[in-house]
């Protein structure tokens, strides 16, 4: 990766960091984010096919913009989503990325998706639903097209439980209401 010979390794061995990447796309961002015809603030970004390119990209970014914001990347397939996960936590082993699955059978299948990926989708539809800026969520085009759960189910059925916080008797109705006791 020819860019890669740009940032250079500091600190000791245990904790390799990157210095800052300079690099003239992070102006080019900042610089579309503030037209005024992109309103919505939604940047793509086309005209790569490689992960490692991209998780380079992303992981060097560190303009107030960017950060300012949640971010969703959206990949082909699943192989470039396990390649680009792999990559940007190389470039940047701090920052955490959540991804959403596909379901590891076909739809029509008459077969139900293993328990872990369900909880693994659910996990990551709440995620992005209650998003902080600068984290970054990573699908690919399967996975963001399957159907997990209706987005105000999902904002109806959620459980807030707190370390050393108190349960009354409508915490045990609920949990019987959605199937778990």
């Amino acid at each position: 990766f020819e860019s890669a010979k740009l940032a250079r390794p500091v600190g000791t061995t245990d904790n390799m960091k990157f210095e800052s990447f300079p690099t003239h796309l992070e102006e080019v961002f900042e610089r579309e984010f503030r037209r005024e015809q992109n309103s919505h603030k939604t940047l793509r970004v086309v005209g790569t096919t490689s992960p490692t390119a991209l998780a380079f990209l992303i992981s060097q970014l560190q303009s107030g913009l960017f950060d300012s914001m949640p971010h969703l990347v959206v990949l082909p397939e699943a192989s470039d989503v396990d390649s680009f996960v792999s990559d940007f936590q190389f470039f940047d082993p701090v920052r955490s990325l959540f991804v959403l699955k596909s379901f590891d059978v076909e739809l029509n299948s008459g077969l139900d998706p293993k328990t872990q990926i369900i909880s693994e989708r659910i996990q990551f539809l709440w995620r992005a639903q209650n998003a902080k800026p600068h984290e970054i969520f990573v699908t690919s085009v399967e996975a963001l097209m399957q159907k997990t759960l209706p987005f105000r189910e999902l904002a109806q059925k959620k459980l807030v439980v707190r370390q050393k916080g108190s349960w009354d008797d409508s915490v045990i109705t609920l949990l019987q209401r959605w199937g778990y006791l």
